[in-house]
């Protein structure tokens, strides 16, 4: 759809006769636009044209400018016309062909070949002028079909003229084959116009949606038990391929920024430590980049796309033959062989079960939480984990447990129970919960890859290894890769 007509503007045409040797620029406005205009014309990214124009009164608003096409290259020249501070009006996109393609002359060194012969040629290459020309060329070889038809693209249509245009051009290569001058100039009138908001390009810049990423880096918060940001905290890096190490602070509101990292290929450890120096008690949330939705490209199809007559008949061979087997006779179509259901374990990758894989009365695999949104630990079991919760006792203490009934957390193979630093988890005079908390909270779902929680007959035998006796039940969580624990004094495995 064209823009509505305004009573008030500028115009800008360009004569541009296949025949002559120059193109002829008029410039017109109405009486209320008059003043000075700078005219500009570039080819193939070079400024090949400039001219400065007055309209008033005394031209009756119209200016008229003459350009020699030997100062513009082959291919599609635009025209731009701007006011005195320089903003864009008007443009006009013509073609100029300076009849200045390269004649190649391939000849082979004898008529008459035999299978597999070796082959000699001899290739000429000359400009317009009769002169022989010094480049760098590539050749292929191909059978004897046609080569280019006007329905593709060929390499001239492409670098001249499709590159410079907006949109989709519908067979290109028609424009090249013969005069046709006009169809292509009328082309340039439609496909190459273009227009300008001025209000919305004059405006200040809003911010961007994504911020620009000049360098890799991660952002964080460091909260502590209660959810409150720790300031000045001690953040710390640790990569071990390549082996790095980066060390930041907190600011006031418990951020912090760790910048100018190289790029790693493994597993990324990151500590914080309050201001005493004490890592128990801080939380580390990780802030995600959030992507850019791009919408699906949209290919589109030319009108020509049904008409290959080879193509249709290989289509109309195919539903012929299905055709013919779906009217045979029932004892001619085979034997129709019963459903077969595969049943199989979920089992998680590296599993530690005492009762080996898979044996457990949950399961909760890579695929599982490959689904859900990335979310920690803690948000994780709550989501995943059915019947878990956390639970108050008649004393009031916090516990975390399944269907209600207290569970043991093993970690890749160890009772977490055992590791906890009761000096330190004592916040609330419940150092088992504190702890487990601040480890639910510190990682996420990417680290996890797989859960399994065991109860009644599968949490048998855990007992024998001396887990809390008052467990009912046991919840084994597995990691991507080798974590460290928050803080813990002597590791004791099962």
């Amino acid at each position: 759809m064209l823009p509505e007509i305004k009573s008030s503007g500028t115009a800008l045409s360009v004569v541009n006769n296949s025949q002559g040797d120059s193109v002829t620029i008029k410039i017109a406005s109405t009486p209320d636009m008059d003043g000075r205009y700078t005219l500009l014309g570039h080819s193939r990214g070079n400024m090949c044209f400039a001219a400065k124009a007055s309209l008033s009164v005394g031209n009756n608003h119209v200016q008229v400018f003459k350009a020699a096409k030997s100062i513009f290259a082959t291919g599609i020249v635009k025209f731009t016309l701007l006011n005195e501070p320089l903003n864009t009006l008007n443009e006009r996109l013509i073609y100029i062909d300076q009849h200045d393609a390269l004649t190649i002359k391939v000849t082979p060194h004898q008529q008459n070949y035999a299978p597999q012969d070796s082959i000699a040629l001899q290739v000429e290459v000359k400009n317009n002028k009769g002169e022989p020309v010094q480049g760098a060329f590539s050749m292929a070889v191909i059978n004897d079909l046609p080569l280019v038809n006007q329905d593709q693209i060929s390499i001239n249509a492409s670098v001249l003229f499709v590159a410079d245009l907006k949109g989709y051009i519908e067979t290109p290569g028609y424009y090249f084959e013969g005069d046709k001058s006009v169809e292509l100039d009328n082309l340039l009138l439609t496909q190459g116009w273009s227009a300008y908001n001025w209000k919305q390009i004059l405006e200040p810049e809003s911010p961007d949606a994504f911020a620009a990423e000049h360098d890799i880096a991660i952002t964080g918060k460091v909260t502590n038990v209660f959810g409150k940001p720790t300031k000045n905290a001690d953040i710390t890096l640790t990569a071990l391929r390549p082996f790095y190490q980066a060390a930041t602070k907190t600011d006031d509101n418990g951020q912090f920024i760790l910048g100018n990292l190289p790029q790693i290929d493994s597993a990324i450890y990151i500590r914080a430590r309050n201001e005493k120096g004490r890592p128990g008690t801080n939380g580390i949330d990780i802030k995600r980049v959030e992507m850019p939705t791009f919408a699906p490209n949209r290919i589109q199809m030319p009108w020509f796309i049904n008409t290959d007559a080879l193509k249709l008949q290989v289509a109309d061979t195919l539903l012929s033959q299905q055709k013919l087997m779906d009217d045979l006779p029932d004892n001619l179509k085979g034997t129709m062989l019963k459903e077969v259901t595969i049943k199989a374990k979920k089992i998680v990758r590296g599993s530690h079960n005492l009762n080996g894989p898979g044996n457990a009365d949950q399961v909760i695999d890579e695929h599982d939480i490959a689904k859900e949104k990335p979310m920690t630990l803690l948000e994780l079991l709550k989501k995943t984990v059915k019947g878990f919760v956390i639970m108050r006792d008649p004393r009031g203490s916090l516990s975390y447990a399944v269907n209600y009934s207290s569970v043991a957390i093993i970690v890749d193979g160890f009772d977490v129970r055992r590791l906890i630093d009761r000096r330190e988890f004592s916040i609330n005079g419940n150092p088992d919960y504190d702890y487990y908390k601040s480890m639910f909270e510190y990682y996420t779902s990417d680290d996890i890859k797989g859960i399994e929680v065991m109860s009644n007959i599968y949490s048998g035998l855990y007992h024998t290894t001396k887990i809390d006796p008052r467990a009912r039940r046991v919840m084994s969580i597995y990691y991507q890769h080798t974590l460290k624990l928050p803080p813990v004094r002597e590791p004791v495995p099962l």
